[in-house]
């Protein structure tokens, strides 16, 4: 009984030491920026000299709301982009000098949304890539001059898009890398030059692809079309010269 007593005034104590030690901790914002409704939030990236963070909001929509210091917080955005059924918006990357912005809309397909002064927000995709079942879109990563793109669906598994200009699209990925219990697919980090994206199965259990990037083909300008012609002649000329060689010796 002693040993346990001790073995636990032991285990009190380094919880005790822990705890002191961890960092302090303060609220910066009040409950929901002032919104019950808002019951997720979450800062997510810097654009300009500010600090953005979306909500989850399933009675008007999600919010963006943004802070110069960390402390003070204005909402940016109209609930759910004036739609109350895009639950949730995050602002998640930065592309071409422009913020980017996702929605989980389950009745239309997801949404992107960017701004080049973090106030003023367009539209630049179809409704869920043009598929309704795509109930998410979330651009989060640039990858070889590339704004890269994730889904969430349901039904035939999550896709990637991606964009060169932030406003046309182009599907890279077959969904659900092929397994449409992949139901979302999140490209999320660049390493090794190589772009790893996430999946989640509640199936077989998520996971991690690596996507490699283009190797494009160098064009061929006016310039080197005229060398390409003239090595080719010369290349013809040698070998003429050679057979009449072989043929007068």
């Amino acid at each position: 009984m002693r040993r346990m007593t001790s073995v636990l005034a032991m285990v009190l104590v380094g919880v005790g030491v822990a705890i002191g030690s961890a960092e302090s901790a303060t609220q910066v914002n009040v409950d929901g920026f002032g919104d019950a409704g808002n019951v997720v939030t979450g800062p997510t990236v810097v654009f300009g000299s500010y600090l953005f963070a979306g909500t989850l909001n399933l009675l008007t929509g999600g919010e963006i709301w943004r802070s110069s210091n960390g402390t003070s917080w204005a909402q940016v955005n109209t609930d759910g982009f004036g739609d109350a059924i895009n639950f949730s918006t995050s602002p998640t990357v930065v592309f071409g000098g422009n913020l980017y912005a996702n929605t989980l809309n389950p009745l239309t397909g997801g949404e992107i949304w960017r701004s080049s002064n973090g106030t003023t927000w367009i539209q630049v995709n179809t409704d869920g890539f043009g598929d309704a079942k795509n109930t998410s879109a979330s651009p989060g990563v640039v990858f070889a001059d590339f704004l890269y793109s994730g889904t969430q669906n349901n039904v035939t598994g999550g896709e990637i898009w991606r964009s060169s200009n932030g406003t046309t699209w182009t599907q890279v990925s077959s969904g659900g890398f092929g397994d449409a219990n992949n139901v979302s697919t999140s490209p999320a980090v660049v390493f090794g030059g190589n772009l790893y994206a996430g999946t989640q199965n509640d199936v077989t259990g998520g996971e991690i692809w690596e996507l490699v990037p283009d190797i494009p083909i160098p064009a061929l300008t006016e310039w080197g079309m005229v060398v390409l012609v003239l090595l080719l002649l010369a290349a013809g000329t040698a070998v003429v010269v050679r057979r009449r060689r072989a043929v007068g010796g």
